[in-house]
């Protein structure tokens, strides 16, 4: 999260937890592909929001939009990313090698719990 300038894990963590406990509904959504993350990672990360009770995790692949750090230093981290159709940037390798792999996980999680995709 570091890396690519957004928020602090552990207060993120407490506000989601807090947000289950306040029976707040909420939708989660979570990027995958990112500076230093590998399938491990992610996969810890959806079993403990899962733990949490959310009805829909939805995960998507690193977008590198122009304009932004990341978009100057993605090769910094060991990232690849090559044009979508609409000409957008999207990571389909990283340092770990393990881009498909997350989302392979996150389609077999998404089956295995029958949780909403948006």
């Amino acid at each position: 999260m570091l890396a690519i300038k957004r928020g602090q894990r552990d207060k993120v963590l407490l506000t989601l937890k807090k947000v289950v406990m306040l029976g707040i509904r909420a939708e989660i959504t979570m990027i995958y592909g990112l500076p230093y993350q590998n399938a491990k990672s992610f996969k810890n990360d959806l079993i403990y929001l899962d733990s949490l009770g959310f009805d829909t995790i939805n995960a998507f692949r690193l977008s590198i939009y122009n304009g932004t750090e990341l978009y100057d230093t993605y090769h910094k981290y060991g990232l690849k990313a090559r044009p979508d159709s609409l000409g957008q940037l999207i990571v389909y390798d990283n340092p770990t090698h393990d881009v498909e792999l997350m989302a392979q996980i996150y389609q077999d999680f998404v089956a295995a719990k029958n949780l909403k995709v948006a």
